[in-house]
């Protein structure tokens, strides 16, 4: 089987491809194993700008990377890139379905979860020499918790958080979905200890399996006595990474 990266030239999928030049299978090599119950591997990799435009496939949506650290097939990864000729950095989270040792370290084909393609996006615009805004906001974190949403179209349903900060949260959503604008309540936990949030839908994506995804500002005023204070307990029991 050829290598799927080669060392002549580290940008470069190589071995059995579809019609996008992505190797089939996500298989490697080195034939470790799939890793689907590891954490995360959290990575602060420092690029070039052209590298990263290099290392992004279009046509099949993956991200090849240069890392110090290499995750197991599968596994979750959590990369903050910083583009080094340029002030930009953005939190690129997905799945590992590639890695090659290298001289240097490794390199990691990466399929970026639905949510973040914003960030790839933004990387790619900065690494070309285009204009980025910037917007300051609330620590977010990466943490898939539990919680039952009302919504505007009546009754309650079990959800999971993708990112939440005190501001605010990306849903993976369940059911009809919602119209930008439409009120929701979403509460975490049970009984005494429950955390209810009033918010808003400031958001909604499309992303794959025809699944929705869901931004909610909260309203501050509107949450139950030390709501925040619990959810944050909840995310650091997780050990959720930030986003």
């Amino acid at each position: 089987m050829a290598p799927l990266v080669s060392r002549h030239h580290p940008w470069r999928v190589m071995g059995t491809s579809d019609s996008h030049g992505s190797r089939r299978g996500g298989e490697s090599v080195t034939g470790r194993p799939a890793s689907l119950t590891l954490p995360p591997l959290g990575l602060t990799l420092q690029l070039p700008a052209a590298d990263f435009i290099r290392g992004w496939h279009a046509g099949s949506r993956r991200l090849t990377i240069a890392a110090p650290t290499a995750p197991k097939l599968q596994q979750r990864v959590a990369a903050r890139i910083q583009l080094i000729d340029r002030p930009t950095s953005a939190l690129v989270t997905g799945t590992a379905v590639g890695v090659q040792g290298a001289p240097r370290g490794h390199v990691i084909v990466l399929v970026p979860d639905d949510e973040r393609l914003a960030a790839v996006e933004l990387l790619l615009a900065s690494a070309r020499g285009q204009s980025v805004p910037f917007q300051h906001r609330a620590e977010r974190f990466l943490a898939q918790l539990p919680v039952v949403v009302a919504a505007q179209q009546g009754g309650e349903l079990l959800m999971t958080t993708r990112t939440i900060s005190a501001g605010g949260c990306g849903l993976a959503w369940s059911g009809p979905p919602p119209a930008v604008g439409d009120p929701v309540v979403l509460r975490f936990g049970v009984g005494q200890r429950a955390a209810t949030f009033e918010g808003t839908v400031c958001w909604r994506a499309e992303a794959r399996m025809r699944s929705v995804l869901v931004g909610v500002r909260f309203a501050p005023a509107r949450a139950s006595p030390g709501a925040w204070s619990r959810v944050q307990e909840a995310v650091a029991r997780l050990g959720a990474l930030p986003a």
